[in-house]
């Protein structure tokens, strides 16, 4: 995480703390939820773990980008070839609140389902892999409902519709 804290600052607010306790977390072997995490990180709090996952203003793009371009300099510097990997994947999921839930393919259980799809981008060599980028795939019924979007949190200029290798485009 050092060298990562300005990536937390966010007006006046700086939840580098938060993201730490989150990271160490992610790692821990507890299950991995906010309340196991807090019971099982020495200092860390639900509430605030809890507003940073959800609320905190922070932007994530330039710190995923950041994360991209080092493993990218890592990669540049061993003499096997580097890959840019396009996919996607869907989780079950219950109700229609969560962003782009639906009834759709998911292809994690190989049929049609309520669920999230997530486009996704990945630099790997060999046996290394890293996150690159990520998008919510949003099905038609999401961009005809702007209400639904609204409540959702979607920024109106995502509030259109963009099949799946459209996303894998962008991201690109």
């Amino acid at each position: 995480m050092d060298g990562f804290d300005s990536f937390f600052q966010a007006h006046r607010k700086n939840s580098s703390r938060q993201a730490r306790f989150y990271i160490e977390g992610l790692f821990h072997r507890c299950k991995h939820n906010i309340e196991r995490m807090q019971e099982n990180i020495p200092d860390s709090d639900y509430q605030k773990l809890h507003h940073f996952i959800s609320e905190s203003p922070w932007d994530w793009d330039p710190l995923l980008m950041r994360i991209t371009s080092d493993v990218s300099s890592l990669f540049r510097t061993r003499p096997s070839r580097i890959g840019l990997l396009l996919d996607e994947t869907g989780h079950r999921k219950k109700g229609k609140s969560s962003v782009g839930v639906a009834k759709q393919y998911l292809g994690s259980i190989g049929k049609r389902d309520n669920g999230q799809v997530g486009v996704f981008t990945a630099l790997s060599q060999e046996d290394d892999v890293t996150l690159c980028n990520g998008r919510i795939f949003l099905p038609q019924e999401w961009c005809n409902d702007p209400v639904r979007c609204r409540k959702a949190g979607i920024p109106r200029e995502d509030q259109h519709y963009r099949s799946k290798p459209e996303l894998a485009l962008e991201m690109v």
